[in-house]
């Protein structure tokens, strides 16, 4: 009898479940067309690149880490399970991200009863952003199942304190930390509230579950990285483009980079210090620079955080990379009107939340919801975001639901339910800032992605829908330079990259890329001009001095190209092609000693080069050192004994 009632109870979750799992299979299905699923960009790319090096045994790089470790490690499991397959992967990760319908339906029946569990459940199913990012390989999907059951656990251990809860929960908190760490800030808020309600010995096992799940990440960055850092090292760089004078609220733009990365950021702190950084000192700079426009700029920083709550609450998906509004215009199973989204779940939950019958265990819930909100408000708002808080939507979402169908019977009772939704609806898909997303950075990536997978009619076409104002226009320009040259189009590469430079003279990469076409035609002067450019914009990067030699040397200018090559070696000391050309060079000038060193090490680093073992026994011999020299170009020929170098070698000897 009891194993036909947990039957029984079972049939609904599993049937959520399985819902959930079959509609996340069909949007897999119709989203593999699209470039970015075979080849992921940025942040996809990235946990991708990371799943495959630890799946590998490689590890991570040796430093503290930039972003929550536990995606990673759960998308290396599925790398190898499914042996790369990246159709695969996404479907181990359906097979987790369904679990979150589950939990949802559970949390809502706990605290609302069963009808609004399973409308939260279906809710939750068929909610349209949810669906998109479960085919992405980004932590937000991963993370609401885990949310889920954290909240669950917290409203069990409200109705009933126990201490296997307690325990539990605060371990789930770890975990979800060391997915996306401004999950830490609810911490602090659940310690203090089971303290002032004298529950101690609760609030210790939360602090000790997440000690249990945080503690290996921070001790890995300290001892592997040799940095203290809890989670990662980007907080206060994140908080700092969120919070400054020229922050928009929405976007991940560092003020006067049109492109940046953690390096040029990491750069820009140590140049404003004057010395080298660790990650955590560059993180509480830029923490203190965004406090200070906090500080200095109040009414500023008021009418951002104004801006970044129209955002939150705002029904349009705002973009992250790729656009979920541009991906379901184009996608058969998103663009089904019936799909509800966030201008339709808000007002929803407004009505829920206002006429629902208060339940005591809720309040776990409501308080994630408002810290979590903070959480996001303290950064920037964008949809992939916002998607951790929209499970309190669908517990809340329910009730109002089901409030509006049973008042349809009486007039009285439905016509204030609906003034709230349709009040709530206007407010919600109302645009008070006129602002849109840029499909531009959309564009972009899928030209990329198509033009990785070798589609280049496709990449031509999204490359060609990026505008002229947009700050991914000349990035647009360079990557089609590229895809032209490998055609042999070099005149029309070179018209895009000149227009490139035009449209934004900073960027390194395409002035890079018009000195390579420019060497190419032996215009070495004009290339020499571009490769400067290059060096100068960015001087850490040891290949743009490198080839500024190489043309300089091409042009007769030995000294200017010595130099060059000399700087790039200050760049990064192990870039063998740079200190190879040094000798070459040196040797010309006639100063062998010098190139002899430079060589010496090069042979000490890569032995089994026989042409380093060629300048070296050039090098000894103009030094006047014999023996050396023909025991240098003995071992060339032991090395490359069929090659025109050997036959060099023996000519030169006899």
């Amino acid at each position: 009898m009891r194993r036909t009632i947990l039957s029984r109870s079972l049939v609904l979750p599993l049937s959520l479940y399985a819902l959930a799992f079959i509609v996340q299979v069909v949007h897999l299905s119709v989203m593999r067309s699209d470039p970015t699923f075979a080849v992921p960009v940025v942040d996809s790319e990235t946990y991708l690149s990371a799943a495959e090096s630890i799946a590998r045994g490689d590890g991570l790089p040796r430093e503290p880490f930039r972003y929550g470790p536990l995606y990673p490690y759960l998308l290396a499991f599925w790398y190898k399970m499914s042996g790369g397959d990246l159709f695969l992967i996404r479907l181990y990760q359906a097979l987790f991200t369904s679990l979150g319908v589950v939990l949802t339906y559970l949390l809502a029946r706990r605290l609302f009863g069963k009808t609004a569990g399973l409308v939260a459940g279906v809710l939750h199913a068929f909610y349209w952003p949810v669906i998109y990012f479960s085919g992405e390989l980004l932590i937000e999907p991963v993370l609401i199942p885990l949310l889920l059951l954290l909240l669950l656990l917290l409203v069990r251990a409200e109705e009933k304190p126990s201490r296997p809860l307690m325990l539990g929960a605060g371990i789930v908190l770890g975990l979800a930390a060391i997915a996306r760490p401004n999950v830490l800030l609810l911490l602090p808020v659940l310690l203090a509230r089971n303290l002032l309600r004298r529950r101690s010995t609760g609030a210790l096992l939360l602090a000790a579950g997440c000690v249990i799940a945080v503690l290996p990440v921070t001790l890995r960055n300290v001892v592997v990285g040799g940095d203290a850092v809890i989670v990662s090292s980007t907080a206060g760089i994140n908080f700092y483009m969120g919070n400054n004078p020229s922050a928009t609220g929405r976007a991940a733009r560092f003020p006067g980079l049109t492109h940046w990365s953690f390096e040029k950021i990491e750069r820009i702190a140590e140049e404003e210090k004057g010395r080298d950084l660790e990650p955590s000192e560059v993180s509480r700079h830029y923490l203190g620079k965004g406090l200070s426009f906090l500080r200095q700029s109040p009414l500023s920083f008021a009418k951002l955080m104004g801006r970044k709550v129209i955002y939150l609450l705002s029904s349009y998906e705002m973009p992250n990379v790729k656009d979920p509004n541009l991906h379901r215009r184009r996608s058969s199973l998103l663009s089904f009107p019936l799909l509800p989204g966030f201008g339709v779940l808000l007002p929803l939950a407004v009505v829920g939340w206002m006429r629902r019958k208060r339940a005591a265990a809720e309040r776990p819930v409501l308080l994630f919801g408002a810290v979590y909100a903070v959480s996001v408000l303290l950064f920037f708002v964008n949809a992939r975001y916002r998607l951790p808080l929209v499970p309190v939507l669908f517990i809340y979402g329910a009730p109002g639901l089901v409030h509006l169908y049973r008042s349809i019977r009486s007039i009285r009772s439905l016509l204030p339910a609906a003034l709230i939704v349709v009040i709530a609806f206007l407010l919600v898909n109302w645009n008070p800032l006129g602002e849109k997303g840029d499909n531009s950075q959309t564009h972009f990536y899928l030209a990329w992605s198509a033009q990785k997978a070798g589609r280049t009619d496709l990449a031509e076409e999204e490359y060609a829908r990026i505008p002229p104002e947009s700050p991914w226009y000349a990035m647009g320009l360079n990557n089609r330079a590229v895809l032209r040259l490998s055609e042999g189009r070099v005149n029309d590469a070179l018209g895009d990259l000149l227009e490139a430079v035009a449209a934004d003279p900073t960027y390194y990469e395409a002035w890079d890329n018009i000195g390579r076409v420019y060497y190419g035609a032996e215009r070495y002067e004009e290339a020499a001009e571009a490769f400067g450019h290059a060096a100068a914009l960015w001087p850490e990067k040891p290949s743009y001095h490198a080839n500024f030699g190489l043309a300089l040397k091409k042009m007769g200018d030995l000294e200017g190209a010595r130099d060059a090559f000399r700087d790039a070696l200050r760049a990064d000391e192990k870039y063998g092609t740079a200190r190879v050309h040094l000798a070459e060079v040196l040797l010309a000038l006639g100063k062998p000693a010098e190139a002899r060193d430079q060589l010496e090490r090069l042979v000490r680093e890569e032995p089994e080069k026989a042409e380093y073992h060629f300048l070296l026994g050039r090098a000894y011999f103009d030094c006047g050192m014999n023996a050396e020299g023909q025991m240098a170009w003995e071992e060339v020929l032991r090395l490359a004994p069929g090659t025109p170098l050997a036959d060099q070698v023996r000519q030169a000897l006899h």
